[in-house]
């Protein structure tokens, strides 16, 4: 199962994805979260660990907030494998 996070932007009220979140298992270590390119891995490491995150193509799966993904053992800081399909570095 996956879920895609994200952040909404204030001004604009646009969703901005900054995670994701690969896993079957109910144990955390078969689950992997990952951000979604440089400028999620910026928002992840420098945003109020309490702002809240949105869980866009799935259920939030017990993610609420930033420290939520940034503090789960599955963090990893970026894992290209993992982004969808148009990420990448260009």
């Amino acid at each position: 199962m996956s879920t895609t996070f994200g952040v909404i932007d204030k001004v604009t009220g646009d969703t901005m994805e900054i995670a994701r979140r690969v896993g079957i298992s109910t144990d955390k270590s078969d689950v992997t979260i990952t951000a979604l390119g440089e400028l999620a891995l910026f928002i992840l490491k420098n945003m109020d660990k309490e702002t809240v995150v949105v869980a866009m193509d799935n259920n939030s799966q017990g993610i609420h907030t930033i420290g939520d993904i940034i503090n789960h053992p599955g963090f990893v800081e970026i894992d290209w494998n993992l982004i969808p399909t148009g990420f990448g570095v260009c």
